[in-house]
């Protein structure tokens, strides 16, 4: 039994791309060798707005399937979050950069996440 093989695979684009006002980098993002040890994983991105004036953006944490036991959360360029948060919105002027971040916790459990923003 492999315990130091598990997954976490975070797919940031959905609306975000769509617009091409604002861009996700790297996106997707994957984690891979997690082990159940492992107290915090993250997935580090970064946001961009590439418009030419302020944007208010809404992010949205939609988990696609996770391990019972796991918990997730979001760091944006604000804050960091507590897993009970699913969205928040985020301002960012132009051309201004920011973190969106996911972070998994797999809480002494083998298994994996998939989890899109």
């Amino acid at each position: 039994m492999k315990k130091n093989l598990l997954l976490l695979v975070l797919t940031i684009c959905a609306s975000f791309t769509l617009s091409a006002q604002v861009t996700i980098d790297p996106s997707p993002v994957s984690v891979d060798n997690i082990t159940a040890a492992d107290t915090d994983v993250p997935a580090h991105s970064t946001m961009t707005n590439n418009a030419t004036e302020e944007r208010t953006y809404l992010w949205e944490r939609h988990v696609m399937s996770i391990t019972d036991g796991w918990e997730s959360a979001v760091c944006d360029k604000n804050n960091c979050y507590f897993p009970g948060v699913g969205s928040k919105e985020v301002t960012l002027a132009a051309d201004e950069e920011g973190t969106m971040d996911i972070h998994v916790y797999p809480n002494g459990f083998e298994g994996a996440a998939v989890i899109m923003m």
